[in-house]
């Protein structure tokens, strides 16, 4: 009984050791996995909001093209 709940500890201790990492697994630290999931989140909407900007650029590059073409057919 004693032995397996120390073997589990050191296990632990050991798989937190060779990491390097304070949370090996989402009980270790509920705190520090709130924390990493909302800056997971942030990274994500971050992502998003570079797409939809380089989209953005595409269509302006697009439709000043469109108006190039048609400001040389009016003249």
């Amino acid at each position: 009984m004693h032995l397996d709940t120390n073997t589990k500890r050191m296990t632990l201790s050991l798989a937190r050791l060779s990491s390097g990492s304070k949370i090996v697994q989402p009980q270790d630290d509920d705190a520090g996995l709130a924390q990493s999931m909302k800056l997971d989140t942030k990274i994500t909407r971050l992502d998003a909001s570079i797409s939809n900007n380089t989209n953005f650029r595409s269509m302006l590059q697009t439709q000043d093209g469109l108006a190039q073409k048609i400001q040389k057919a009016l003249y």
